[in-house]
This record gives structure tokens, sequence and C-alpha cells, in this order.
């Protein structure tokens, strides 16, 4: 939960670092946030922050082409070892 709160921090300070604000993008990502903390303090079981912030993004770039992928850090480590 601190690590997706910190993400999300900074995401936020990225953002209004920029001189022009995209309010549609802020909004975005306020909505974003506002679901996993929902989530995090509702839903009735342990909930995996990691995995579920994982498979959004990976939805995420899913929308963009079907070339556009995430690559998580074990699946890195796990394709590292494999070729040394």
């Amino acid at each position: 939960m601190i690590k997706i709160s910190s993400l999300f921090a900074f995401i936020g300070i990225t953002v209004f670092s920029y001189a022009q604000i995209d309010e549609s993008k802020i909004a975005t990502t306020q909505k974003f946030d506002e679901v996993i903390t929902y989530v995090n303090q509702l839903y009735v079981d342990d909930v995996d922050s990691k995995k579920l912030t994982d498979a959004a993004i990976v939805a995420l770039l899913e929308k963009l082409d079907p070339h556009s992928t995430f690559i998580s850090k074990e699946e890195v480590e796990d394709a590292n070892q494999q070729i040394n």
C-alpha cells in the first residue's frame, strides 16, 4: 500500500511539474488512485497490490497496440537467468 501511494505521489508531483497541466490526465490518475485505495480498504479479502497494479498496466498497454507490452521485474530476472 505504501509503495502504491508513493508511486501515485510521484506521478502527481511529476504531473504538476510541467508548465501546462493536462487536467484530464490528472483526473485519470486520481481515479486510478481512488480505485486502488477503495479496493485495498473495502475488498473482503487481502489484495496483492503489486499484482493488481501490474495487471492494470498490462491492460492499459494492450489497448495501445498489439506490440506494446509490460514485462515485470520478475520476468526480466527469469529471462536474464536463462541467458546467463
